[in-house]
């Protein structure tokens, strides 16, 4: 069977972006610094059960609550956590028409480590169906920069790695790509990762 050419393309910070604005504004208005409910939510020991499936989306934004609660009081966390589920999003989805216009060769294929709230963001956001291949960490039980992560999603879309592209936010996230054997690119902005893939396309002539 023949192998894809894929584009692997991670969503918050690449194709999702938060503006956590107002949360932060009130974060420093009580007294915190700014991205305090990011720093209880984000600790490892709370995020990565989420992240593997392990506890689902609701109950890890209840945890959350619980571990602000303890020091800032039940009223004050169930505000910031109200603020933190309500904050806009933006999609570029000038660089997902990208990828389809410069790369139509390519499938392309969400890998996120996303909580069991992935499904329904997508469609919150009007992407349901936009991706070839959706390689969510908390369905398949591993979070990227576990190389088992990678494992699999070679392996679910029959990636051909020398044809292949990976693009992340995060350099822990880059560099095991790397390791595995991708052409990795960190995120930087759209037009920066825009001439990079120019660059690497030249190379593949």
């Amino acid at each position: 069977m023949a192998q894809n050419q894929l584009i692997f393309c991670d969503f918050d910070g690449v194709i999702r972006h938060w503006d956590n604005a107002e949360l932060f504004a009130r974060e420093k208005s009580i007294g915190l610094e700014s991205g305090y409910t990011f720093r209880h939510a984000f600790v490892l020991q709370q995020l990565l059960p989420a992240i593997t499936g392990r506890v689902q989306d609701q109950l890890w934004r209840q945890q959350v609550q619980k571990s602000m609660a303890i020091e800032i009081g039940e009223e004050k966390a169930a505000e910031l956590l109200q603020l933190w589920n309500t904050s806009k999003v933006s999609i570029d989805l000038e660089l997902i028409a990208y990828f389809q216009e410069s790369l139509p060769e390519h499938k392309l294929a969400l890998v996120t480590n996303a909580t069991s709230k992935l499904n329904d963001d997508l469609a919150n956001c009007g992407l349901s169906g936009a991706f070839d291949f959706v390689i969510n960490s908390s369905e398949i039980g591993v979070a990227k920069p576990d190389l088992g992560y990678y494992t699999q999603a070679v392996a679910v879309t029959n990636a051909n790695l020398e044809q292949s592209i990976f693009i992340d936010d995060s350099q822990k996230n880059v560099t095991a790509a790397e390791q595995f054997g991708l052409a990795a690119f960190y995120f930087e902005g759209s037009e920066k990762l825009k001439k990079e893939i120019q660059l690497w396309l030249e190379t593949k002539k």
